[in-house]
Protein backbone atom coordinates (compact mmCIF):
# COMPACT_ATOMS: atom_id res chain seq x y z
CA UNK A 1 0.00 0.00 0.00
CA UNK A 2 1.47 3.50 -1.02
CA UNK A 3 1.48 6.05 1.69
CA UNK A 4 -0.17 8.93 0.99
CA UNK A 5 -0.80 12.47 2.30
CA UNK A 6 -4.38 11.85 3.49
CA UNK A 7 -2.49 9.11 6.18
CA UNK A 8 -0.56 11.96 7.58
CA UNK A 9 -1.34 13.53 11.10
CA UNK A 10 -2.34 16.98 10.83
CA UNK A 11 0.14 19.05 12.38
CA UNK A 12 1.04 22.97 12.09
CA UNK A 13 2.88 23.95 9.54
CA UNK A 14 2.59 20.93 7.32
CA UNK A 15 -0.16 22.14 4.06
CA UNK A 16 1.38 25.03 1.78
CA UNK A 17 -1.24 27.57 3.84
CA UNK A 18 -0.21 26.82 6.71
CA UNK A 19 3.43 27.25 5.98
CA UNK A 20 3.10 30.87 4.87
CA UNK A 21 1.21 31.78 7.92
CA UNK A 22 3.25 32.93 11.68
CA UNK A 23 0.48 33.58 14.08
CA UNK A 24 1.89 35.87 16.93
CA UNK A 25 0.22 35.91 20.66
CA UNK A 26 2.39 37.90 22.94
CA UNK A 27 5.66 36.11 23.22
CA UNK A 28 5.20 33.08 21.20
CA UNK A 29 4.83 32.04 17.37
CA UNK A 30 3.16 29.64 15.97
CA UNK A 31 1.66 28.33 13.14
CA UNK A 32 -2.50 26.54 11.99
CA UNK A 33 -2.75 22.96 11.44
CA UNK A 34 -5.79 23.40 9.20
CA UNK A 35 -6.40 25.96 6.64
CA UNK A 36 -9.16 24.51 4.88
CA UNK A 37 -11.77 26.48 5.94
CA UNK A 38 -10.03 29.34 4.43
CA UNK A 39 -8.16 28.66 1.46
CA UNK A 40 -8.80 26.06 -1.16
CA UNK A 41 -7.00 23.57 -1.79
CA UNK A 42 -5.16 24.57 1.74
CA UNK A 43 -2.95 26.59 -0.45
CA UNK A 44 -2.70 30.46 -1.29
CA UNK A 45 -3.59 31.01 -4.47
CA UNK A 46 -0.19 32.15 -6.44
CA UNK A 47 1.60 31.78 -3.13
CA UNK A 48 4.08 29.76 -2.07
CA UNK A 49 5.84 29.80 1.59
CA UNK A 50 9.47 31.91 1.96
CA UNK A 51 11.98 29.11 1.77
CA UNK A 52 12.89 28.41 5.72
CA UNK A 53 9.35 27.59 5.83
CA UNK A 54 8.94 25.58 3.07
CA UNK A 55 12.22 23.70 3.88
CA UNK A 56 10.37 23.08 7.20
CA UNK A 57 7.53 22.15 5.74
CA UNK A 58 9.16 19.56 4.29
CA UNK A 59 10.86 18.44 7.03
CA UNK A 60 7.61 18.37 9.38
CA UNK A 61 5.94 15.80 6.29
CA UNK A 62 9.50 13.92 6.35
CA UNK A 63 8.68 13.56 9.91
CA UNK A 64 5.60 12.03 9.88
CA UNK A 65 5.94 9.51 7.03
CA UNK A 66 8.89 8.23 8.83
CA UNK A 67 6.25 7.60 11.56
CA UNK A 68 4.22 5.27 9.17
CA UNK A 69 6.93 3.65 7.41
CA UNK A 70 6.69 0.44 8.98
CA UNK A 71 3.29 0.32 7.58
CA UNK A 72 3.80 0.84 4.06
CA UNK A 73 5.77 2.35 1.32
CA UNK A 74 6.94 6.05 1.64
CA UNK A 75 6.14 8.39 -1.29
CA UNK A 76 9.27 9.56 -3.03
CA UNK A 77 7.78 13.56 -2.91
CA UNK A 78 8.81 15.61 0.31
CA UNK A 79 6.14 18.05 0.42
CA UNK A 80 2.34 17.99 1.18
CA UNK A 81 -0.13 17.63 -1.43
CA UNK A 82 -1.08 21.54 -1.31
CA UNK A 83 2.28 22.57 -2.83
CA UNK A 84 1.28 20.96 -5.95
CA UNK A 85 -2.07 22.25 -6.48
CA UNK A 86 -1.46 24.96 -8.54
CA UNK A 87 1.69 27.40 -9.94
CA UNK A 88 3.37 29.95 -7.77
CA UNK A 89 4.70 32.77 -8.99
CA UNK A 90 5.98 34.27 -5.37
CA UNK A 91 6.49 33.68 -1.94
CA UNK A 92 4.46 35.03 0.74
CA UNK A 93 4.91 35.59 4.71
CA UNK A 94 1.37 36.53 6.26
CA UNK A 95 2.23 37.66 9.84
CA UNK A 96 -0.99 38.04 12.22
CA UNK A 97 -0.52 39.39 15.37
CA UNK A 98 -3.52 38.69 17.91
CA UNK A 99 -3.70 41.05 21.16
CA UNK A 100 -3.74 39.23 24.46
CA UNK A 101 -7.41 38.51 24.81
CA UNK A 102 -7.94 37.61 21.11
CA UNK A 103 -10.67 39.52 20.08
CA UNK A 104 -8.60 42.04 17.46
CA UNK A 105 -5.76 41.50 15.17
CA UNK A 106 -3.46 42.91 13.12
CA UNK A 107 -2.12 41.49 9.90
CA UNK A 108 0.56 42.12 7.30
CA UNK A 109 2.00 40.54 3.68
CA UNK A 110 5.52 40.19 2.62
CA UNK A 111 6.12 38.90 -0.69
CA UNK A 112 9.63 38.18 -2.78
CA UNK A 113 9.76 36.72 -6.13
CA UNK A 114 9.93 32.78 -6.63
CA UNK A 115 13.73 32.11 -6.99
CA UNK A 116 14.30 28.62 -6.06
CA UNK A 117 18.10 26.69 -6.60
CA UNK A 118 20.11 29.60 -5.09
CA UNK A 119 17.68 30.24 -1.81
CA UNK A 120 17.13 26.35 -1.77
CA UNK A 121 20.70 25.62 -1.44
CA UNK A 122 21.38 28.21 0.80
CA UNK A 123 18.49 27.50 3.24
CA UNK A 124 19.40 23.38 3.42
CA UNK A 125 23.10 24.49 4.30
CA UNK A 126 21.59 26.00 7.48
CA UNK A 127 19.57 23.00 8.22
CA UNK A 128 20.32 20.78 11.18
CA UNK A 129 21.70 17.09 9.60
CA UNK A 130 21.06 15.32 12.75
CA UNK A 131 17.40 15.80 12.27
CA UNK A 132 14.49 13.08 10.78
CA UNK A 133 14.80 15.34 7.34
CA UNK A 134 15.83 14.63 4.18
CA UNK A 135 19.57 15.13 3.25
CA UNK A 136 19.80 18.77 1.80
CA UNK A 137 20.06 17.17 -1.96
CA UNK A 138 17.45 15.12 -1.92
CA UNK A 139 15.15 17.55 -0.15
CA UNK A 140 16.60 20.23 -2.97
CA UNK A 141 15.70 17.80 -6.12
CA UNK A 142 12.25 16.91 -4.51
CA UNK A 143 11.09 20.47 -3.85
CA UNK A 144 12.44 21.87 -7.67
CA UNK A 145 11.00 19.07 -9.05
CA UNK A 146 7.43 20.22 -7.92
CA UNK A 147 8.58 23.62 -9.39
CA UNK A 148 9.34 22.18 -12.63
CA UNK A 149 5.83 20.88 -12.66
CA UNK A 150 4.45 24.17 -11.86
CA UNK A 151 6.43 25.99 -14.60
CA UNK A 152 4.82 23.71 -17.53
CA UNK A 153 1.57 25.18 -17.22
CA UNK A 154 2.66 28.77 -15.45
CA UNK A 155 -0.18 31.00 -14.68
CA UNK A 156 -0.80 34.61 -13.98
CA UNK A 157 -3.46 33.29 -11.33
CA UNK A 158 -2.42 34.75 -8.23
CA UNK A 159 -4.54 35.59 -5.49
CA UNK A 160 -5.57 39.43 -4.43
CA UNK A 161 -4.57 40.97 -0.98
CA UNK A 162 -8.38 41.65 -0.43
CA UNK A 163 -9.32 38.21 -1.51
CA UNK A 164 -6.27 36.77 1.18
CA UNK A 165 -7.74 38.97 4.06
CA UNK A 166 -11.67 37.71 3.27
CA UNK A 167 -9.98 34.32 3.31
CA UNK A 168 -7.82 35.23 6.54
CA UNK A 169 -10.79 36.63 8.20
CA UNK A 170 -12.71 33.77 8.63
CA UNK A 171 -10.47 32.26 11.07
CA UNK A 172 -9.15 35.70 12.66
CA UNK A 173 -10.84 38.17 14.70
CA UNK A 174 -11.58 41.41 14.42
CA UNK A 175 -8.69 42.66 12.24
CA UNK A 176 -8.19 46.39 12.45
CA UNK A 177 -5.81 47.06 9.92
CA UNK A 178 -2.84 46.63 8.06
CA UNK A 179 0.20 46.92 10.04
CA UNK A 180 3.52 45.32 11.37
CA UNK A 181 3.65 45.94 14.80
CA UNK A 182 1.02 45.86 17.58
CA UNK A 183 1.34 47.09 21.25
CA UNK A 184 1.71 44.13 23.88
CA UNK A 185 0.85 46.06 26.88
CA UNK A 186 -2.61 46.76 25.39
CA UNK A 187 -5.56 44.45 24.70
CA UNK A 188 -5.56 42.59 27.66
CA UNK A 189 -8.60 41.67 29.36
CA UNK A 190 -9.42 44.16 32.58
CA UNK A 191 -11.74 41.24 33.99
CA UNK A 192 -13.00 38.08 33.09
CA UNK A 193 -16.18 36.48 32.44
CA UNK A 194 -18.96 34.35 34.15
CA UNK A 195 -17.47 32.82 37.72
CA UNK A 196 -14.03 31.87 38.38
CA UNK A 197 -14.28 28.02 39.69
CA UNK A 198 -10.86 26.88 39.89
CA UNK A 199 -7.04 28.25 40.00
CA UNK A 200 -3.49 26.59 38.90
CA UNK A 201 0.31 27.23 37.87
CA UNK A 202 1.95 25.73 35.22
CA UNK A 203 5.59 25.88 34.24
CA UNK A 204 6.36 26.55 30.78
CA UNK A 205 9.31 27.51 29.24
CA UNK A 206 10.64 28.01 32.32
CA UNK A 207 7.95 30.45 33.16
CA UNK A 208 5.89 30.11 35.96
CA UNK A 209 2.42 30.99 34.99
CA UNK A 210 -0.85 31.09 36.89
CA UNK A 211 -4.25 30.29 35.17
CA UNK A 212 -8.09 30.84 36.59
CA UNK A 213 -11.25 28.39 35.14
CA UNK A 214 -14.32 30.71 34.58
CA UNK A 215 -17.49 29.66 33.51
CA UNK A 216 -19.66 32.02 31.69
CA UNK A 217 -23.32 31.64 30.93
CA UNK A 218 -23.91 31.87 26.90
CA UNK A 219 -26.88 34.08 27.72
CA UNK A 220 -24.76 37.16 28.81
CA UNK A 221 -24.67 39.81 26.14
CA UNK A 222 -20.51 40.72 26.94
CA UNK A 223 -19.53 36.59 27.10
CA UNK A 224 -21.40 35.90 23.54
CA UNK A 225 -20.18 39.59 22.46
CA UNK A 226 -16.42 38.20 23.32
CA UNK A 227 -17.06 34.71 22.15
CA UNK A 228 -18.04 35.60 18.73
CA UNK A 229 -14.72 36.90 17.52
CA UNK A 230 -12.11 34.63 20.46
CA UNK A 231 -13.79 31.68 18.85
CA UNK A 232 -12.93 32.06 15.20
CA UNK A 233 -9.17 31.30 15.98
CA UNK A 234 -10.54 27.62 16.18
CA UNK A 235 -10.79 26.97 12.71
CA UNK A 236 -7.13 27.16 12.50
CA UNK A 237 -6.32 24.17 14.79
CA UNK A 238 -10.01 21.80 14.61
CA UNK A 239 -10.56 20.33 11.74
CA UNK A 240 -14.50 20.44 11.89
CA UNK A 241 -14.46 23.93 13.83
CA UNK A 242 -17.77 25.69 13.75
CA UNK A 243 -18.69 29.12 15.04
CA UNK A 244 -21.58 28.71 17.33
CA UNK A 245 -24.63 31.29 18.36
CA UNK A 246 -23.67 31.20 22.46
CA UNK A 247 -27.37 32.82 22.46
CA UNK A 248 -29.19 30.70 20.40
CA UNK A 249 -32.00 28.29 21.75
CA UNK A 250 -31.61 25.72 18.72
CA UNK A 251 -31.82 22.21 19.42
CA UNK A 252 -33.81 22.93 22.90
CA UNK A 253 -30.89 23.78 25.27
CA UNK A 254 -28.49 26.37 27.07
CA UNK A 255 -24.58 27.41 26.18
CA UNK A 256 -22.00 27.69 28.62
CA UNK A 257 -18.39 28.70 28.17
CA UNK A 258 -15.60 27.12 30.03
CA UNK A 259 -12.82 30.24 29.55
CA UNK A 260 -9.21 29.17 30.77
CA UNK A 261 -7.38 32.61 31.52
CA UNK A 262 -3.51 33.70 31.97
CA UNK A 263 -3.21 36.15 34.73
CA UNK A 264 -0.74 38.43 34.65
CA UNK A 265 0.02 40.23 37.87
CA UNK A 266 1.81 43.54 38.56
CA UNK A 267 4.65 43.84 40.80
CA UNK A 268 1.99 44.93 43.37
CA UNK A 269 0.01 41.47 43.31
CA UNK A 270 -3.35 43.17 44.54
CA UNK A 271 -3.20 45.63 41.31
CA UNK A 272 -2.99 45.99 37.87
CA UNK A 273 -4.40 42.26 37.85
CA UNK A 274 -5.06 41.46 33.80
CA UNK A 275 -6.30 38.49 31.77
CA UNK A 276 -5.28 36.89 28.38
CA UNK A 277 -7.24 34.15 26.67
CA UNK A 278 -5.71 30.57 26.66
CA UNK A 279 -8.15 28.40 25.86
CA UNK A 280 -11.92 27.24 26.34
CA UNK A 281 -14.35 24.72 26.04
CA UNK A 282 -17.75 25.00 24.60
CA UNK A 283 -20.59 23.47 26.77
CA UNK A 284 -24.43 22.47 25.64
CA UNK A 285 -26.79 22.02 28.11
CA UNK A 286 -29.76 19.81 27.24
CA UNK A 287 -32.79 17.69 28.92
CA UNK A 288 -33.00 14.38 28.49
CA UNK A 289 -36.20 13.33 29.27
CA UNK A 290 -36.03 9.87 28.53
CA UNK A 291 -32.56 9.05 29.38
CA UNK A 292 -31.79 5.82 31.03
CA UNK A 293 -31.89 5.18 34.27
CA UNK A 294 -32.52 8.71 35.15
CA UNK A 295 -33.83 11.48 33.24
CA UNK A 296 -31.45 14.67 33.66
CA UNK A 297 -29.26 16.98 31.52
CA UNK A 298 -26.47 16.08 29.16
CA UNK A 299 -23.81 18.20 29.08
CA UNK A 300 -22.26 17.84 25.65
CA UNK A 301 -18.80 19.22 25.00
CA UNK A 302 -19.07 20.49 21.61
CA UNK A 303 -15.20 22.30 20.88
CA UNK A 304 -12.67 22.39 22.98
CA UNK A 305 -9.28 24.37 22.08
CA UNK A 306 -5.81 24.75 24.17
CA UNK A 307 -3.61 27.88 22.54
CA UNK A 308 -0.97 26.32 21.18
CA UNK A 309 2.03 28.56 23.82
CA UNK A 310 -0.21 26.39 26.50
CA UNK A 311 -0.53 23.09 25.13
CA UNK A 312 1.21 19.91 26.60
CA UNK A 313 1.47 21.01 30.54
CA UNK A 314 -2.05 19.52 31.72
CA UNK A 315 -4.32 22.23 31.19
CA UNK A 316 -6.23 20.23 29.05
CA UNK A 317 -6.86 17.53 31.79
CA UNK A 318 -7.21 20.56 33.91
CA UNK A 319 -10.15 21.46 32.29
CA UNK A 320 -11.49 17.98 31.96
CA UNK A 321 -11.37 17.83 35.66
CA UNK A 322 -13.29 21.10 36.14
CA UNK A 323 -16.38 19.84 33.66
CA UNK A 324 -16.95 16.60 35.72
CA UNK A 325 -16.57 18.40 38.96
CA UNK A 326 -19.42 21.29 37.26
CA UNK A 327 -21.21 17.52 36.50
CA UNK A 328 -21.03 16.28 40.07
CA UNK A 329 -21.89 19.55 41.76
CA UNK A 330 -19.03 21.10 43.26
CA UNK A 331 -20.03 24.04 41.60
CA UNK A 332 -23.50 24.84 42.79
CA UNK A 333 -23.32 27.70 44.74
CA UNK A 334 -21.46 29.11 41.93
CA UNK A 335 -24.09 28.32 39.32
CA UNK A 336 -26.92 30.30 41.57
CA UNK A 337 -24.99 33.40 41.99
CA UNK A 338 -24.92 33.25 37.92
CA UNK A 339 -28.63 32.90 37.84
CA UNK A 340 -28.00 29.72 35.30
CA UNK A 341 -30.48 27.57 36.85
CA UNK A 342 -32.84 28.39 34.50
CA UNK A 343 -33.22 25.21 32.04
CA UNK A 344 -35.96 25.07 29.48
CA UNK A 345 -37.88 22.35 28.68
CA UNK A 346 -41.29 21.38 27.76
CA UNK A 347 -41.86 25.00 26.23
CA UNK A 348 -41.19 26.22 29.73
CA UNK A 349 -39.06 28.01 31.73
CA UNK A 350 -38.36 27.30 35.46
CA UNK A 351 -36.04 27.53 38.54
CA UNK A 352 -35.25 24.01 39.51
CA UNK A 353 -31.57 22.65 38.52
CA UNK A 354 -32.09 19.48 36.74
CA UNK A 355 -29.60 17.15 38.17
CA UNK A 356 -26.31 16.32 35.02
CA UNK A 357 -26.88 12.68 34.30
CA UNK A 358 -24.10 12.51 31.65
CA UNK A 359 -21.01 14.23 30.13
CA UNK A 360 -20.12 13.74 26.54
CA UNK A 361 -18.33 14.70 23.85
CA UNK A 362 -19.53 15.73 20.25
CA UNK A 363 -17.49 14.19 17.35
CA UNK A 364 -13.60 14.25 19.49
CA UNK A 365 -10.60 14.27 17.64
CA UNK A 366 -8.14 11.86 18.15
CA UNK A 367 -5.93 13.94 20.46
CA UNK A 368 -9.08 15.26 22.48
CA UNK A 369 -10.19 11.34 22.55
CA UNK A 370 -6.94 10.56 24.12
CA UNK A 371 -7.31 13.05 27.04
CA UNK A 372 -10.91 11.68 27.93
CA UNK A 373 -10.27 8.17 27.68
CA UNK A 374 -7.59 9.38 30.48
CA UNK A 375 -9.26 11.47 32.29
CA UNK A 376 -12.03 9.13 32.46
CA UNK A 377 -10.01 5.65 33.73
CA UNK A 378 -8.31 8.09 36.31
CA UNK A 379 -11.59 8.73 37.32
CA UNK A 380 -12.65 5.00 37.04
CA UNK A 381 -9.90 4.11 38.84
CA UNK A 382 -10.80 6.63 42.13
CA UNK A 383 -14.56 5.10 41.79
CA UNK A 384 -13.04 1.45 42.24
CA UNK A 385 -10.39 1.71 44.72
CA UNK A 386 -11.96 0.79 47.66
CA UNK A 387 -9.16 3.01 50.28
CA UNK A 388 -11.60 5.57 48.46
CA UNK A 389 -14.79 7.74 50.13
CA UNK A 390 -15.81 7.64 46.77
CA UNK A 391 -19.47 5.62 46.13
CA UNK A 392 -18.20 2.07 44.22
CA UNK A 393 -19.71 2.18 39.92
CA UNK A 394 -19.01 -1.81 39.84
CA UNK A 395 -19.44 -4.64 41.98
CA UNK A 396 -16.53 -6.54 43.13
CA UNK A 397 -17.75 -9.72 41.07
CA UNK A 398 -17.39 -7.57 37.98
CA UNK A 399 -13.52 -6.93 38.51
CA UNK A 400 -13.05 -10.79 38.01
CA UNK A 401 -10.34 -12.97 40.25
CA UNK A 402 -6.41 -12.49 39.17
CA UNK A 403 -6.60 -14.96 36.17
CA UNK A 404 -10.27 -13.98 34.97
CA UNK A 405 -11.69 -11.09 32.39
CA UNK A 406 -15.22 -11.55 32.32
CA UNK A 407 -16.70 -9.07 30.10
CA UNK A 408 -19.07 -6.25 31.57
CA UNK A 409 -22.36 -7.07 31.10
CA UNK A 410 -25.26 -4.38 29.67
CA UNK A 411 -27.18 -3.89 32.63
CA UNK A 412 -23.82 -3.33 34.79
CA UNK A 413 -22.64 -0.85 32.52
CA UNK A 414 -25.27 1.31 32.01
CA UNK A 415 -25.56 1.72 36.00
CA UNK A 416 -21.57 2.20 36.18
CA UNK A 417 -21.78 4.91 33.53
CA UNK A 418 -24.83 6.33 35.81
CA UNK A 419 -22.37 6.69 38.69
CA UNK A 420 -19.33 7.90 37.08
CA UNK A 421 -21.59 10.65 34.32
CA UNK A 422 -20.06 9.51 31.90
CA UNK A 423 -21.33 7.25 28.09
CA UNK A 424 -21.85 3.32 28.71
CA UNK A 425 -18.72 3.36 26.07
CA UNK A 426 -16.75 5.25 27.67
CA UNK A 427 -16.88 3.10 30.57
CA UNK A 428 -16.52 -0.43 28.42
CA UNK A 429 -13.14 1.29 27.59
CA UNK A 430 -12.28 2.27 30.65
CA UNK A 431 -12.42 -1.13 32.12
CA UNK A 432 -10.77 -2.42 29.50
CA UNK A 433 -7.96 0.06 30.00
CA UNK A 434 -8.21 -1.61 34.06
CA UNK A 435 -7.92 -4.96 33.02
CA UNK A 436 -4.81 -4.29 30.56
CA UNK A 437 -3.49 -3.02 33.58
CA UNK A 438 -4.15 -6.09 35.63
CA UNK A 439 -3.02 -8.16 32.53
CA UNK A 440 0.49 -6.83 32.37
CA UNK A 441 0.94 -7.62 36.08
CA UNK A 442 0.23 -11.05 35.75
CA UNK A 443 1.80 -11.55 32.84
CA UNK A 444 5.17 -10.11 34.59
CA UNK A 445 4.93 -13.17 37.41
CA UNK A 446 3.08 -15.68 35.15
CA UNK A 447 5.20 -19.18 33.52
CA UNK A 448 6.12 -18.74 29.94
CA UNK A 449 3.21 -21.21 29.00
CA UNK A 450 0.36 -19.59 30.63
CA UNK A 451 0.98 -16.25 29.21
CA UNK A 452 -0.73 -16.74 25.60
CA UNK A 453 -3.92 -18.37 27.52
CA UNK A 454 -4.03 -14.92 29.40
CA UNK A 455 -3.53 -12.78 26.86
CA UNK A 456 -6.47 -14.48 24.25
CA UNK A 457 -8.35 -14.32 27.22
CA UNK A 458 -8.18 -10.43 27.22
CA UNK A 459 -8.04 -10.16 23.26
CA UNK A 460 -11.16 -11.92 23.48
CA UNK A 461 -13.05 -10.00 25.73
CA UNK A 462 -12.30 -6.47 23.89
CA UNK A 463 -12.85 -7.66 20.42
CA UNK A 464 -15.95 -9.13 21.51
CA UNK A 465 -17.25 -5.47 22.38
CA UNK A 466 -15.33 -3.78 19.31
CA UNK A 467 -17.24 -6.96 17.39
CA UNK A 468 -20.27 -5.14 18.81
CA UNK A 469 -19.30 -1.82 18.18
CA UNK A 470 -18.04 -1.77 15.28
CA UNK A 471 -20.69 -4.20 13.40
CA UNK A 472 -21.66 -1.74 10.46
CA UNK A 473 -18.08 -1.31 9.34
CA UNK A 474 -16.71 -5.17 10.17
CA UNK A 475 -19.78 -5.98 8.17
CA UNK A 476 -18.86 -3.85 5.42
CA UNK A 477 -15.81 -6.18 4.07
CA UNK A 478 -16.53 -8.71 1.37
CA UNK A 479 -14.83 -11.61 2.88
CA UNK A 480 -14.84 -13.67 6.47
CA UNK A 481 -10.73 -12.55 6.36
CA UNK A 482 -11.56 -9.26 5.47
CA UNK A 483 -13.50 -8.76 8.71
CA UNK A 484 -11.19 -10.65 10.89
CA UNK A 485 -8.21 -8.91 9.80
CA UNK A 486 -10.43 -5.53 10.20
CA UNK A 487 -11.77 -6.53 14.15
CA UNK A 488 -7.57 -7.07 14.58
CA UNK A 489 -6.65 -3.69 13.37
CA UNK A 490 -8.83 -2.11 15.69
CA UNK A 491 -8.18 -4.28 18.59
CA UNK A 492 -4.45 -3.69 17.64
CA UNK A 493 -5.53 0.17 17.77
CA UNK A 494 -7.46 0.03 21.27
CA UNK A 495 -4.69 -1.67 23.05
CA UNK A 496 -1.69 1.23 21.59
CA UNK A 497 -4.33 3.86 23.10
CA UNK A 498 -4.42 1.77 26.40
CA UNK A 499 -0.76 1.25 26.39
CA UNK A 500 -0.17 4.97 25.96
CA UNK A 501 -2.39 5.77 28.82
CA UNK A 502 -1.38 3.76 30.67
CA UNK A 503 2.16 4.11 30.24
CA UNK A 504 1.75 7.67 31.85
CA UNK A 505 -0.79 6.23 34.71
CA UNK A 506 0.04 8.78 37.87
Amino acid sequence: TRLTDDDLEPVAGLSSAAACIDLHLMDSVFKPVFTHQCFMHETILGFRPFVVDEEDAANIANIQREKLKHKTRVETDVLHKSFKQQAASKRLKVTVKLIPSCTACVVSFKKAPLVEDQNLTEASETKDTNSLSLSGNKRKASMVRFHDKCKEDQKEDIMSDEDMLKGLNKALPNINHLSNDIDNKCGFLESTFGATISECRRSIQNDEMEFILCLADGKNIEVNNYHNQAQKLALWFIENADTVDLNSDEGGGTWKVLYLFRVHRSNDEDKDVKFSLAGYMTLFCFYSPFKKPKAGIILRICQALILPPYQRCGLGSFMMTAVYDYAYGKYDSVIEKMNCVDDVYEGERTNVMHEIVEVNVEDPSPSFTALRDRSDYNKFKDCINPENDLMPILPKRCLGDDNEFPPLNEKDAISAAAAAKITKSQIQICYEIYQLRKTKKILEGCAEEKKEGIDKSYRLMVKKRLNHFHREEIGSCATKMEKQAKLSELYEEARDRYNSILKHET
